[in-house]
């Protein structure tokens, strides 16, 4: 029989022999990963998915009743917009910030910062006309509309198989990659980029102005990569009504793999054409009083 030092100093030996066999620094690993492990339920836990269901006013993203559990959206959680045909939902109040946006529906910045700390997904329709928008991961108008009419507009703007609307007062300094098929309508800023962009992964992109529009920044045309076989083509189209390329304005082709870069049309030139490649153009050329190079 052992005394009561001698169970405890078997217990001992046992907890010993164990931290042996898994060497201290497993230990520690184990108790790490662990901690790890409860971090990332936690946070899990913590992060919700916020729904519109328009049982408040109906209209105002603000107010808490249009909101699934009438809470709204905090930096934790992603918000979802689905209003009904014909709703738009107005966010024109306090600053907020969530982390991701998901918008199927309408909505309109009026006032305010919106702050996206990831990605702002768009497959209906987002109007800015004040205020500030920002999304840290990207905004994306996949198959939807982005109508920057006026206010600030922060990070990369990507517009795939959608519309572009750039307005007379939407002017803060940005780059808008389109991708596929797209409209491009209003006034491209003096301090703005649209670079259209064809790729293996989303074939040949192809912006059209179908009502004229004015281009007083950068239109660029490139090709992301290439395999080949498949059209990574990029064109512009400028439509029956024109596009003028203003003085001091940028159209440019980029040089390298890939398919053709066109411009068809009936295009306007007050700037600078500048071809990187052979570049064909199929329509009406008005050289009024601009260059072109390459």
């Amino acid at each position: 029989m052992f005394s009561h030092e001698t169970e405890q100093d078997a217990r001992t030996d046992r907890v010993s022999t164990s931290w042996c066999r898994l060497g201290g620094g497993e230990v520690i690993r184990r108790f790490c990963a662990l901690s790890i492990g409860v971090m990332i339920a936690v946070a899990d836990v913590s992060a919700a998915t916020v729904t519109w269901d328009g049982e408040g006013d109906g209209q105002s993203w603000h107010d808490p009743l249009n909101w699934s559990g009438n809470v709204l959206p905090t930096a934790m959680d992603d918000a979802v917009l689905a209003p009904p045909e014909g709703t738009t939902v107005v966010f024109a109040g306090s600053d907020a910030a969530i982390r991701r946006l998901d918008v199927k529906g309408a909505l309109r910045l009026a006032a305010g910062h919106l702050d996206v700390g990831e990605t702002a997904t768009v497959s209906g329709t987002i109007e800015l006309e004040g205020g500030r928008f920002s999304a840290a991961g990207g905004l994306s108008a996949v198959g939807g509309a982005l109508r920057y009419l006026g206010g600030v507009l922060e990070g990369p703007v990507t517009v795939r198989n959608g519309v572009l609307e750039l307005g007379p007062s939407g002017e803060a300094a940005a780059t808008f990659l389109l991708q596929g098929t797209c409209s491009l309508l209003g006034i491209v800023h003096a301090n703005q980029t649209v670079r259209v962009e064809g790729s293996v992964a989303h074939g040949r992109a192809l912006a059209t102005a179908p009502i004229g529009m004015t281009n007083q920044g950068t239109i660029h045309l490139e090709t992301s990569s290439s395999n080949g076989w498949s059209d990574e083509s990029s064109s512009l189209d400028c439509g029956p009504d024109g596009l003028l390329n203003a003085p001091g304005a940028v159209i440019s082709t980029a040089s390298g793999a890939g398919d053709v870069r066109g411009i068809t049309g009936r295009l306007i030139n007050r700037g600078r054409v500048e071809a990187g490649m052979e570049t064909p153009f199929i329509g009406t050329l008005e050289a009024a009083g601009g260059t072109f190079a390459g």
